[in-house]
């Protein structure tokens, strides 16, 4: 004759558990998607702004005084990416008369929780690109 034990049932306790892990998991699944894009997105901005500025941030009243080819100041540059960069922070440095670096960072708020929960904060992904002039007249 068979043992009857009391345990029947006791594994459908143990499936709202298994759905909350694999909920939580998919949400930091697409957390983690979503910065890993951001972050790309700040490493194209980066390069292409770096570009751009190279290319439009030409000091042409120096070009022609002088007929040497070098970037705008500083403040004009950091004017132009501005204008170019649609979200995120943009940092601009003038390395030398003929290189700028620009850093773009971009803040990311987690899907779970909202940033409610502790250590699932904003998210601050950046990149940083140089651009450099070339060619002599």
């Amino acid at each position: 004759m068979p043992r009857v034990t009391d345990d029947r049932g006791s594994a459908v306790l143990l499936v709202p558990a298994a759905v909350l892990i694999v909920l939580g998991l998919a949400m930091l699944t697409v957390d983690g998607s979503r910065a890993l894009l951001a972050q790309r997105r700040a490493a194209a901005a980066a390069t292409a702004v770096a570009n751009d500025l190279a290319a439009l941030g030409v000091d042409r009243a120096g070009f022609q005084l002088d007929g040497e080819l070098r970037l705008l100041p500083e403040p004009e540059l950091r004017g132009l990416a501005t204008a170019l960069v649609a979200d995120g922070v943009v940092t601009v440095r003038r390395v030398d008369d003929r290189s700028v670096e620009v850093r773009v960072e971009i803040t990311v708020t987690p899907w779970w929780g909202r940033g409610a929960l502790p250590g699932l904060g904003e998210l601050r992904v950046g990149a940083t690109a140089r651009g450099d002039l070339e060619g002599d007249v």
